[in-house]
């Protein structure tokens, strides 16, 4: 019985009638089996009623905001809650359409489906507005849970800003940052040319002018602003190789270009790293180094004896101070050569705090063969040097870069044009789309049509500023470059008085549709023509090709990493499909698989033309008869993955498949990741290396792949106000208060 109530058993089990639990409470349960024997007291079973609460999401990994390219994938870690099972979990998006667009701006896409035994889920994520059929446009991107509680809504992380852009407009953006990383780069040269200044003048100062506190505590600060600039000179590089990789990813980027740049990042590179710190290490010994107040404590204290010594070589030695207490010495003379070595042997000799011993005799040693250069010019001069080295190099640096930045600003000028280009095509089409439900129809449009009419109407009001903005960039950068080709350009686009013409067309295109729209397809097939002009063949990034015979030209060395990094995130896209397989309808569930089979496909496609690529190189089948039979293999792997993917499955076979693609491609990774970077002393030196492998292979490399162990000792802050004591008082204040703390008198 159940509360008084029958229950019959089946088999081993006893079942209750349903029961709403609506509050807090206890059944009893009794028995008594076939023979007879029952519980001496009821079986009592505690029901404890509790609200259901809402489920928590969390995501890391996910940038709260940032520029993305339509292509790429962002991958994301996700952690849902619930007291009483988590049901689903998944990623949501909504955003504005630019003009012309013609897919959804809002939807959602399962990452994951639970259960009600799971409390707490742990999950990969991916993000790809290719792969989910998003046009390029800012998003505002969510990570939402779902429990099993019915008509709750759904539970929300924090709102991710992502501004997805097209291959042409990233390139846009990244050139833009670009040019901003490389102000910031020069910011650091300048301020290295200061730091060299205030170390020439310090130079020009006397011995004595060094010795003094006030200029040793100088050149230590130098010293600490040497190695700061260092450090933020190291932070640029990797914002800048950052950059770089993000670049890579981008189809619009020339190869060359981005060869260029990463060759000077590994330069720069070798110059925070190394020579920078280098420079700072000189000037801190040359902070500590001995000055001619350890020289004069170095001189022998008051002394009671006979002084009979008359060798030339009976200079005392210099090196170490030799105690300042009164001492009882005679020091004879010797016809003897001195030792060869040049050691002094005085009895007693103790580096302990120096005290009155009795009587001793010492004997004239060997002085020094020659007289030194104080210690802290000679370390200071060293350091002057090395920083004129690191300048000269700087500055070679800065013009190169210069020269490549400038490449891509004018061919960021023509992708503005293509797409203004495509966006009067855009919009033409729009316009095309109206013709059929309004044309001959008398009077003003319906309301739908009068709406949409304003909208583009509102588009080419916009277009117009931006070419007005166009020509005022091309303008200031013929004033910079004179660039006969820009000039060119420019003429025929005040002459053709493009911004007053489309000013007019946003006017016109509510009364004369039709008409309308041929000039818009006459603006687009203008712009691009104009675009086409801009374009320089010989500055076109294209690949410099092999920098030696057995190596591979930086183009293939960037598709082979392009379509690793593609295999990667296939089988993160992989992963997240077979998450989410419980929670799909069998036929979306093939779709997806679907997506991941033809995206697998290409990849494949991709190898087997870069296979061709290689064996196009001369003598490319005897040079690279590995890498070419390494990219059949892989070749292989991904077709057997594709023909998985289309079963469909997305389980582990299939992730099994795309690890081994993955690491096939991984051993074509031939790298030799020494040599490069700046090295010499005469100007402009550095830079040349002995590796003649990719420098976009580089950029990435494992992290401190060159430990520097710097010295973060902190000078003292306080009590530096008046000058250092000697060392002999030093030593005398500290025997007076060990004496103390010992209970001694003093």
């Amino acid at each position: 019985t159940v509360d008084g109530q029958p229950a019959t058993p089946a088999a081993a089990s006893v079942s209750t009638p349903p029961i709403a639990v609506d509050a807090s409470s206890a059944l009893a349960i009794e028995w008594r089996d076939e023979f007879g024997l029952q519980g001496q007291e009821p079986f009592a079973v505690s029901i404890n009623a509790r609200d259901d609460e809402a489920p928590t999401v969390a995501c890391e990994d996910l940038p709260r905001q940032r520029v993305v390219l339509v292509s790429e994938t962002l991958n994301f870690k996700v952690r849902a809650q619930d007291d009483f099972g988590v049901k689903l979990v998944g990623i949501e998006w909504s955003g504005n359409a630019e003009a012309g667009a013609s897919a959804s701006t809002r939807g959602d896409h399962t990452l994951a489906a639970g259960a009600s035994d799971k409390d707490t889920i742990e999950l990969a994520g991916t993000f790809c507005a290719q792969t989910l059929g998003i046009e390029p446009q800012p998003l505002s991107v969510r990570i939402f849970a779902e429990d099993y509680l019915p008509g709750r809504p759904r539970a929300y992380s924090p709102t991710y800003q992502l501004y997805v852009l097209s291959a042409e407009d990233h390139y846009i953006w990244l050139t833009e940052q670009l040019s901003k990383w490389h102000r910031q780069s020069l910011e650091v040269r300048d301020r290295e040319m200061q730091l060299h200044h205030a170390n020439q003048e310090l130079r020009m100062l006397s011995a004595d002018e060094l010795d003094q506190p006030e200029t040793r505590r100088r050149i230590e600060t130098q010293s600490s602003a040497e190695r700061a600039n260092g450090r933020r000179l190291s932070g640029l590089v990797s914002g800048g190789e950052e950059l770089v990789r993000q670049a890579m990813r981008n189809p619009e980027f020339g190869v060359g270009h981005l060869e260029q740049w990463a060759e000077m990042l590994t330069i720069l590179k070798d110059i925070a790293g190394n020579r920078m710190p280098n420079v700072a290490d000189l000037l801190k010994e040359s902070s500590q180094a001995p000055g001619k107040l350890a020289v004069a404590a170095s001189k022998p204290g008051p002394t009671a004896g006979v002084m009979r010594s008359t060798g030339g070589n009976s200079q005392p030695n210099e090196s170490k101070p030799q105690p300042a207490v009164p001492q009882v010495v005679d020091s004879e003379s010797s016809q003897q050569p001195a030792p060869e070595d040049g050691e002094e042997h005085e009895p007693g000799k103790s580096n302990s705090t120096p005290k009155l011993r009795l009587p001793v005799t010492t004997l004239a040693g060997a002085g020094k063969k020659g007289q030194a250069p104080a210690p802290a010019a000679e370390k200071l001069d060293e350091a002057v040097v090395a920083q004129q080295d690191l300048l000269a190099e700087f500055d070679k640096i800065a013009d190169e870069l210069n020269k490549v930045l400038a490449n891509l600003e004018g061919s960021t000028l023509v992708k503005r044009l293509k797409a203004a280009s495509r966006q009067q095509y855009s919009v033409a089409g729009k316009v095309s789309e109206q013709l059929t439900s309004t044309f001959g129809q008398r009077g003003k449009p319906a309301p739908p049509q009068s709406e949409l009419l304003e909208q583009i109407s509102a588009a080419e009001a916009g277009s117009s500023q931006t070419l007005s903005t166009i020509m005022d960039d091309m303008q200031a950068y013929f004033d910079r470059r004179r660039y006969q080709r820009f000039k060119t350009v420019l003429d025929e686009m005040r002459q053709e008085d493009v911004v007053g013409s489309l000013r007019q067309l946003s006017d016109d295109v509510r009364a004369e549709t039709g008409m309308s729209m041929a000039q818009m397809e006459f603006w687009s097939d203008t712009f691009d023509r104009w675009a086409d002009d801009l374009v320089d063949p010989a500055c076109a990034g294209k690949c410099p090709g092999c920098k030696s015979k057995g190596s591979l030209p930086p183009s293939i060395v960037l598709e082979a990493m392009q379509i690793l990094e593609g295999e990667v995130n296939l089988r993160e896209e992989t992963r997240v499909a077979e998450q989410a397989r419980a929670a799909l309808e069998r036929e979306e569930y093939g779709q997806r698989a679907g997506g991941l089979q033809t995206t697998q496909q290409a990849l494949s496609k991709r190898v087997v033309d870069l296979a061709e690529r290689i064996r196009d190189l001369p003598d490319g089948e005897a040079d690279f008869a590995k890498e070419i039979a390494l990219l059949a293999a892989v070749h292989d792997v991904m077709d057997e993955a594709a023909g998985i993917l289309g079963t469909p499955e997305t389980g582990s076979t299939a992730i099994a498949a795309e690890t081994e693609a993955i690491e096939l491609l991984l051993q074509s990774k031939r790298i030799n990741p020494n040599g490069g970077g700046g090295g010499g002393s005469s100007p402009g030196g550095g830079g040349g290396g002995t590796t003649s492998d990719s420098a976009l292979a580089l950029v990435g490399s494992g992290q401190n792949d060159k430990e520097l162990r710097e010295d973060h000792r902190v000078s003292q802050a306080t009590g530096e106000s008046g000058s250092a004591l000697p060392e002999e008082f030093r030593a005398g204040l500290d025997e007076y208060f060990n004496r103390l703390e010992r209970g001694g008198s003093p």
